[in-house]
Formats: C-alpha cells, sequence, structure tokens
C-alpha cells in the first residue's frame, strides 16, 4: 500500500513539473495560431463586406428600374455608403497588422 501511495505521488510530481514547464512553450505557439487566425478571420470578413456590397448594389438597382419611393432608394444608398465605410475600415485594420 506503501509504494502504491509512493509511486502515485511520485508520479504527480513528475507529470506535474512536465506540465509546468511545457506550459509557456504551448502558449507562445498558441498565440501565434491565434493571431493567423484573427488575420484571416478579419480577411473573410472583409471578403463578406465585399458579398453584401454587391446585394446591396443589386437591391439599389432592383429598386430603381421597379420604379420604388425615394425613401427606399435612399435607404439602399445609405446601407451601401454604410458598407463602404465597413470595408474601409476593415482594410486599414489590415494594412496595420
Amino acid at each position: 500500500m506503501n509504494r502504491k501511495i509512493n509511486g502515485l505521488i511520485f508520479g504527480s510530481v513528475i507529470l506535474g513539473s512536465l506540465a509546468i514547464s511545457s506550459g509557456p512553450a504551448m502558449a507562445r505557439d498558441d498565440w501565434r495560431w491565434s493571431e493567423r487566425d484573427h488575420r484571416w478571420e478579419r480577411r473573410a470578413e472583409l471578403r463578406s463586406d465585399h458579398r453584401a456590397l454587391e446585394a446591396a448594389r443589386r437591391q439599389l438597382d432592383y429598386d430603381l428600374r421597379h420604379g420604388a419611393s425615394r425613401r427606399r432608394i435612399a435607404q439602399d444608398r445609405e446601407r451601401i455608403r454604410e458598407i463602404e465605410a465597413e470595408i474601409r475600415a476593415d482594410r486599414r485594420d489590415l494594412a496595420r497588422r
């Protein structure tokens, strides 16, 4: 019984020291992957914004062809301006990094 407890304690000490010593290496590697993932996420968001911009432009063209109200056309144009502002902001963020 005493041998089992000693073996358990000794194994715990070795396992704990290995986990503590490998912690900084794992944290550094995780940080690099995290930064890379964020960069890809920002690019994906930029692509999504471009798709949304094209959809908003198509909606504006549709509304213009079908005689939508001035209010609706103004809303479409405002949406396009908002998306373009988002794209400019995303590009600035990508350029900074």
